[in-house]
């Protein structure tokens, strides 16, 4: 059976008792697949029909900012923090990360993002190109600079 590699988003939070009702949330953005059936090799397969296989041994991705649109239940007056803000119906975490697709981990972490409490039926992701220049605090790979997304890995199978 064929198998894709998707990028998955999770999150998941409680409301805590903070003045303005706000959920901890713990973020992660994963690449998810098979594992490889060779122990020596790490990373996440997908397979085609044929039986060809692509092994993804490292991923990264720079993460611009992540936009929540807020429930209807919830007013964005007085939402937004350091590192957010909130205008008409979303609230706004600004970034930049550096995401390792493989582990869920970003740097800087994303533990302290914090959203007003309630059920979000979208989130949006911004990718873009890992500028040097933009991001003085953030130390991004080489292989990362000027790219949204660095993968390696290999391809098992025929090339024609």
């Amino acid at each position: 059976m064929p198998t894709a590699l998707s990028l998955l988003g999770s999150a998941c939070g409680s409301a805590d008792e903070t003045p303005r009702d706000f959920a901890n949330v713990s973020m992660r953005l994963t690449l998810d697949g098979d594992a490889p059936q060779e122990a020596d090799l790490p990373g996440v397969v997908a397979s085609e029909s044929g039986g060809d296989e692509l092994h993804v041994h490292t991923a990264l991705a720079f993460v611009r900012h992540i936009e929540f649109d807020l429930p209807d239940s919830v007013e964005c007056e007085d939402h937004g923090d350091a590192g957010s803000h909130c205008s008409e119906d979303k609230i706004r975490v600004d970034g930049p990360w550096v995401v390792d697709l493989m582990t869920g981990n970003a740097t800087p972490s994303m533990d302290d993002i914090q959203v007003p409490a309630g059920t979000y039926e979208r989130v949006d992701v911004r990718f873009d190109d890992a500028d040097p220049s933009h991001t003085a605090n953030l130390n991004i790979p080489p292989t990362l600079r000027g790219n949204t997304l660095h993968a390696s890995g290999s391809y098992i199978g025929d090339a024609a």
